[in-house]
């Protein structure tokens, strides 16, 4: 069984000429209100607090350079999105109305080009359903709403336009080396965009196996796949190079001296989630973390959803295979492009995140396109209020994904609005939590962001980072008393921490315990680039100890002579 060129609905339905126009207003309908919000969550990092993309005469540095700013820990290469965030930067006077407005603009032209590609593969009204539901699919608002998202858009561009080309070609015969230059460089190039483009190879494999069911693979399709694969290989050896890994994002706490073993459990636990966000997303968070979202490193009955929902994935893809062969590709682009995302092989920054679900709605739009004829078949066998009723369901169905994404937009507005509406979402949600707790310390509400913290800390207790945290800001109003057993917690869990280490060393100090503060010094000479300020801290513990022949603990008049040494 082969697909057909696009000449498959030789008929086109009475209300064509409405087709793109109404899917247009569907996008601006589900988008618009995201225009006016500012920058929010990681935009402040990556761009509003991002110096080097403030300066775009530097931009050939964006390849030498990971994606996040911070000098350590760095994580990720996306250096094309780096260079647009750049020219945005520029030509908008740093407003985030430009950042927004290119978002909107890409979301259009990427559902636009979904719309192409399902009429390649299905009747022109069955096309345009699946179209209006990926235009409108509430999950996108994380991509489109928030800045930072354009990486999902720009990928998923490169992605559907080299899946478009790919179907195109191949429906009207083999491959030719101008498709095949085509094909490779928009992989090429869409790598440096988003990690997910790496699946691309894979997705065009898929399409040749499922949608055209030759005895044998065209020997120019395997070219191509090796051309990518060596693109891929170039591509990975420069990640390397900048980043120090593969992966080089910093791995969400849970997964923690895990094993890809230990993870595959966890995804089974949130497998159910992905699901539903695809499926009926009437529930939409920021964050996916410990607390809202329970994972276990070990079997557990819970994970029994997740096992049922990937065999009856695997049962249906056989199913559509045999009968309808649009469908099967459309489910095994879904799971090809949420792999690079399921933390198994690689460890990722990420639990689950609605923008990464963004190239997988495309597979839910062919799953829809797909079963589309056969619904309306079934319909119509009903008699005459039957369709009517099913068309009425549908355009509910629709207006409603319209309507509930555009209010989320809101939801993106601040950081501030961000946190207040997922604490208020996701009570449970140690993130929440935590970066609410970050937004009251900077805007001076210290009680409350201490109280934050603590109960995020009462939600997950292992995240050493965030006992770091608190630790420092007891220490800055001298509450040292209270930052030690934050400081040595974080310690217990991970050794290496340079920060907490020189927070421990000083407030040691503060409290006089001059053996202990000169061995948390001596330990932290091993970091080169903090050993000067160890060094200090050592240096006083010492004389203190000599001047006042004292062991460990207070003396009378000991921290005075801290002070007074201090000037």
């Amino acid at each position: 069984m082969t697909v057909p060129s696009a000449s498959l609905d030789a008929t086109p339905i009475r209300w064509e000429r409405y087709a793109l126009p109404g899917l247009v207003a569907l996008v601006l309908a589900a988008t618009l209100s995201s225009i006016t919000n500012g920058f929010a969550y990681d935009d402040i990092y990556i761009i509003v607090e991002n110096d080097r993309i403030h300066r775009l005469r530097d931009w050939m540095q964006f390849f030498q350079q990971a994606y996040w700013p911070f000098e350590d820990g760095v994580g990720l290469y996306r250096p094309l999105i780096i260079l647009g965030y750049a020219v945005q930067w520029r030509v908008g006077g740093g407003a985030p109305l430009l950042f927004h407005l290119v978002n909107v603009a890409l979301f259009l032209g990427i559902t636009l080009l979904v719309y192409r590609l399902l009429r390649r593969l299905a009747p022109t009204g069955a096309a345009w359903l699946g179209t209006a539901v990926f235009a409108v699919h509430p999950v996108h608002v994380e991509a489109i709403a928030n800045v930072v998202g354009q990486a999902e858009l720009w990928g998923a561009l490169f992605v559907l336009g080299a899946v478009d080309h790919f179907i195109a070609t191949r429906q009207r015969g083999d491959l030719r080396p101008r498709d095949i230059a085509v094909l490779v460089g928009a992989f090429w190039i869409g790598l440096f965009t988003k990690e997910q483009v790496i699946v691309l190879p894979a997705v065009l494999l898929a399409a040749e196996v499922v949608l055209f069911a030759r005895p044998r693979i065209p020997r120019n399709v395997w070219r191509t796949v090796g051309w990518m694969g060596l693109a891929a290989l170039a591509y990975l050896l420069i990640r390397i190079d900048v980043l120090g890994a593969i992966g080089g994002d910093i791995p969400h706490p849970v997964f923690a001296d895990s094993t890809p073993w230990m993870r595959l459990l966890m995804m089974l636990d949130a497998g159910p989630e992905w699901v539903r966000l695809l499926v009926w997303p009437a529930r939409l968070y920021a964050d996916y973390s410990p607390g809202q979202l329970i994972v276990h490193r070990t079997l557990s009955p819970s994970q029994g959803a997740g096992i049922a929902a990937l065999l009856a994935l695997s049962a249906l893809i056989v199913i559509a295979w045999q009968r309808a062969r649009v469908a099967a590709f459309g489910l095994a682009f879904a799971l090809l492009t949420l792999a690079p995302v399921t933390n198994i092989l690689v460890a990722t920054g990420i639990i689950i995140a609605e923008r990464t679900l963004f190239l997988p709605t495309v597979g839910l739009a062919l799953v829809v396109a797909s079963l589309t004829p056969a619904v309306r078949r079934w319909a119509q066998r009903g008699g005459v209020w039957v369709p009517r009723a099913l068309i009425a369901v549908v355009a509910g169905l629709i207006l409603a994904g319209a309507y509930r994404s555009s209010d989320r937009n809101t939801t993106w507005r601040d950081s501030p609005t961000v946190f207040a509406r997922l604490v208020k979402d996701a009570p449970l949600n140690f993130k929440a939590h935590y970066a609410f707790g970050g937004v009251m310390f900077k805007e001076q509400k210290g009680l409350d962001g201490e109280l934050e913290w603590r109960y995020a800390l009462s939600i997950f207790p292992r995240n050493e980072d965030l006992h770091v945290l608190l630790a420092l800001k007891y220490k800055e109003v001298h509450r040292c008393e209270l930052a030690i057993p934050h400081f040595e917690t974080a310690l217990a869990i991970e050794d290496d921490q340079p920060f907490g280490r020189i927070g421990y060393a000083a407030c040691l100090l503060e409290l006089a315990r001059f053996t202990d503060a000169r061995l948390a010094a001596r330990q932290g000479l091993s970091y080169p680039k903090y050993r000067r300020a160890f060094r200090w801290m050592f240096d006083r513990a010492d004389s203190a100890l000599v001047a006042l022949d004292s062991s460990s603990g207070p003396h009378p008049g000991a921290r005075r002579w801290v002070r007074q040494k201090a000037k």
